[in-house]
């Protein structure tokens, strides 16, 4: 039950800080474990994954066809074993990078 609980809180946090930073998780709420954000496009989605993991960040970039087209973003799993400060490291780090992809 504890690491239920934990999880929740975390799923929670990483939503929560995804709206701070003015990241778009589709109509995620954060009560699942499981929580996307859109980039737009595949080569974007490739590109910012490829970044993430250049920071020991690792995320599934999720593109057409699996998606509808323009839709393409990078799916988040998150785990009762993540530290609040990976979860706070990881969403500053793609919110960085994203801007850094669109300019």
């Amino acid at each position: 039950p504890e690491r239920v609980s934990r999880l929740q809180g975390l799923a929670k946090l990483f939503y929560e800080l995804c709206k701070t930073n003015g990241l778009d998780t589709l109509d995620a709420t954060g009560e699942c474990a499981v929580i996307p954000v859109i980039v737009g496009d595949f080569y974007k989605a490739m590109k910012v994954s490829s970044m993430l993991l250049d920071q020991g960040i690792h995320v599934q970039p999720i593109t057409y066809p699996a998606v509808t087209a323009g839709t393409d973003r990078l799916r988040f799993f998150l785990s009762s074993l993540h530290t609040k400060e990976q979860i706070e490291f990881t969403v500053a780090t793609c919110a960085k990078i994203l801007i850094a992809v669109e300019q």
